[in-house]
């Protein structure tokens, strides 16, 4: 008789986790760049250059996931958006030219939350217009902060700049687009070629 029990469920094959949801991959980005800031000036002054490239490193990554995938996916939905409320405009325009009264007709709900979403969109249309913006300066910063003398009284009011911009950054993105996102994406799908990507991009980085 074979020792293994028709109940016995065989072992879960090692390396198969599911993706992380897209918004709790970069909030956990978000939380690891705060913690190297505070790794950088609670830390010893030898290990400043250190911590800086790791900042590279982190930042780069998560700047890539941000507009090759996650960005793109918002502003997809807002054109989706966008599309709707038109055509309901066209076919309310339609009504009208068929002669039909209208006048005093109460607006129908569904175009009532289009032009609700419609506002909502425009606001973190914006809002993402702004990151892509806010992510070429960081790239500025980060690239003159390589090119800087470690042991320079510079170095460290130039790392403080940068903390601050991304601490804004971060500050829009979870109040705004990331509230969004889990309520109009399908972010455990956007967060798999996320993790897909991610995997591509740290490859043989140790």
């Amino acid at each position: 008789m074979s020792p293994r029990s028709e109940n016995t469920r065989p072992p879960k094959k090692a390396g198969k986790k599911s993706a992380a949801d897209a918004v709790q991959m970069l909030k956990q980005d978000h939380r690891k760049v705060e913690q190297l800031f505070e790794q950088f000036f609670k830390g010893e002054p030898r290990q400043r250059a250190q911590v800086v490239q790791q900042l590279v490193r982190e930042l780069d990554v998560h700047a890539t996931l941000e507009e090759e995938i996650f960005y793109p996916a918002l502003q997809q939905r807002a054109q989706q958006v966008e599309s709707a409320v038109e055509e309901a405009e066209l076919m309310d325009e339609d009504d009208t030219i068929n002669g039909a009264d209208i006048e005093d007709a109460e607006p129908l709900d569904d175009q009532e939350d289009l032009a609700e979403e419609e506002t909502e969109h425009s606001v973190f249309e914006d809002v993402v217009e702004a990151a892509y913006e806010d992510h070429q300066l960081v790239k500025e910063l980060l690239d003159r902060l390589q090119r800087m003398d470690t042991d320079s009284e510079e170095f460290p009011k130039a790392v403080a700049g940068l903390e601050e911009m991304i601490a804004d950054h971060v500050s829009e993105e979870e109040a705004i687009l990331f509230p969004n996102a889990l309520e109009q994406l399908d972010t455990k799908a956007i967060g798999k070629l996320m993790h897909e990507r991610r995997q591509e991009l740290t490859a043989g980085v140790a």
